[in-house]
């Protein structure tokens, strides 16, 4: 059994060791984070503080990266929408400041934590999804984001159709950009019939990259969906969702030990903090896997970057 690397405080101990066990350790500690989360309403605070820092560009380095990257997932798994405004406005960064901070989960888990996280302000959500200032790959978690929660009823339906509508006359979006691919997928998974020729027309103006749109994965998601609209499984390979399992979920993720083999064990925090998350154990998705061997769908993996 492999040893905790966090100190084992005692059940008196100031939250405040916990977080930092959270913040600073190299390796994931499945004691700091449960402690984390069964004592919440402690260190929650201290979350979002960070959160907040990190939105209004008051960080003063790279150093707590690794611990922001596991407190959103905490925060998600603990369904704190306190923590929503400050991630809309962190994610309005540049792409290198994402990249550092999220790593593979720009696309594997940021679209279940925004909506984990998700305080009801619909208007916030369509407005980050649409400001073209946005790294694409951000308005893409967002807009998955955004499906997830229409299908369970937390945005209006009617909203959400009306957004799909505007975004497909190609003005809040520029041609080829990724985010294309999360609105097909919105309206395949949500079952909307209505909007299909506005995806044919879409691929017909180049405004989706053939290489990655496939049709008839989009025809049999469509027809699942009208046919089984509460069946989830359409869902896999997407990234909706929530976060549930967050002690399995960050243990998938690694550091790149390529870049960290000739530092010294003193610095070796600091030179981790300064790598994006990569997660070997990527899912295989409904599309052909990506050569490159990830195993993830090739359009969610080295298409993206």
């Amino acid at each position: 059994m492999v040893k905790d690397p966090a100190a084992d405080w005692g059940p008196d101990a100031s939250i405040e060791y916990h977080v930092l066990d959270l913040v600073l350790l190299p390796e994931t500690s499945e004691r700091a984070i449960r402690t984390c989360m069964e004592r919440y309403a402690e260190a929650g605070p201290h979350l979002r503080i960070a959160l907040e820092r990190y939105a209004d560009e008051k960080n003063e380095g790279d150093e707590t990266t690794l611990g922001l990257f596991r407190a959103l997932h905490i925060m998600g798994a603990m369904r704190d929408t306190k923590a929503f405004a400050p991630l809309l406005r962190s994610l309005s960064r540049p792409s290198e400041d994402l990249e550092l901070l999220l790593g593979d989960a720009l696309t594997e888990t940021l679209p279940r934590i925004v909506a984990s996280v998700f305080d009801g302000n619909a208007e916030a959500l369509f407005n980050a999804i649409a400001d073209q200032d946005r790294d694409e790959l951000v308005r893409d978690s967002l807009l998955r984001a955004a499906t997830f929660l229409t299908w369970e009823g937390r945005i209006d339906r009617a909203v959400m159709i009306d957004f799909l509508r505007r975004f497909g006359s190609g003005d809040l979006s520029v041609d080829g950009e990724f985010v294309w691919h999360a609105w097909v997928d919105a309206i395949s998974v949500l079952g909307l019939r209505d909007l299909r020729p506005l995806v044919i027309e879409a691929l017909e103006k180049g405004r989706i990259d053939e290489f990655i749109f496939e049709r008839e994965p989009f025809e049999e998601i469509l027809q699942h969906a009208e046919r089984n609209p509460s069946d989830t499984s359409r869902f896999d390979g997407l990234g909706m969702g929530y976060i549930d399992d967050v002690v399995g979920l960050l243990q998938e993720y690694s550091f790149d030990d390529d870049k960290v083999d000739d530092i010294d064990e003193s610095s070796i925090h600091e030179s981790i903090s300064h790598q994006p998350a990569i997660n070997p154990w990527r899912n295989v998705g409904r599309n052909d896997p990506c050569p490159c061997g990830s195993g993830k769908k090739a359009k969610r993996c080295c298409l993206a970057a």
